[in-house]
């Protein structure tokens, strides 16, 4: 790593570090911000799984889909695809 790459990172951590003075609930918010922000500068941003967003598990609704289940032989659905 160079000195620019090695400056750049002492100050984030230098920043990172005065994440501890804020509160949980708005700290995450704060983290999701951030990590939006540097997803604008990502050589990866058109990658799906670039930015991961943290979401509370209370704000999460569980579905009744399975990936694991295939559809019977024969159904009319599964065979229109063929």
């Amino acid at each position: 790593m160079d000195m620019i790459a090695e400056g750049i990172l002492e100050d984030a951590r230098a920043l990172f570090a005065r994440l501890d003075a804020v509160p949980e609930d708005e700290r995450v918010d704060l983290i999701n911000e951030m990590r939006l922000a540097l997803r604008e500068h990502s050589p990866m941003k058109a990658e799906p799984v670039d930015c991961v967003l943290w979401v509370k598990a209370d704000d999460l609704q569980g579905n009744a889909y399975n990936p694991n289940i295939v559809a019977p032989p024969g159904d009319a659905a599964a065979d229109s695809l063929h």
